[in-house]
């Protein structure tokens, strides 16, 4: 969306302030708070996401061998709400809420990855990741 400097950043344990939009965490939904305009199409975009869990995973996974890519599926089954008012539309349904982070950029540790997600008839979800690994070989997980 907008890239902006450091001073338009402030986070807390449950908040994550950037320029005029935010995520707050309150330990059953993420709600995100958006004021941005588009790009490469300039447009505002204006409006709450909200993303309710029904559960929280516990931990995350180490995608490589250094232990420098961790990947953390939040809750692969969440519902989302979405309200925007610019552009003006709303929907509801499944979502899928999880969290990457790493020590260095995915590219200096993978040549190639892809991650799929499918909801279950029994309401769980089922998630594949496959990774081609720089340093050799191939890691799945599921």
């Amino acid at each position: 969306m907008t890239e902006r400097k450091a001073d338009a950043l402030s986070q807390s344990e449950e908040t994550l302030v950037i320029g005029p939009s935010s995520l707050h965490w309150d330990g059953d939904k993420l709600t995100i708070d958006l004021d941005e305009i588009s790009n490469p199409l300039p447009r505002r975009v204006r409006g709450r996401i909200t993303v309710h869990t029904d559960a929280v995973y516990d931990r995350a996974s180490y995608l490589d061998n250094e232990k420098a890519q961790r990947w953390w599926p939040i809750n692969p089954r969440a519902r989302a709400e979405v309200n925007l008012n610019a552009p003006a539309i709303q929907w509801s349904g499944n979502a899928y809420f999880d969290s990457n982070d790493g020590d260095k950029p995915l590219e200096e540790s993978f040549i190639y990855w892809n991650w799929s997600r499918g909801a279950l008839k029994d309401g769980g979800a089922a998630i594949l990741y496959d990774l081609e690994l720089k340093d050799g070989g191939f890691r799945k997980l599921s």
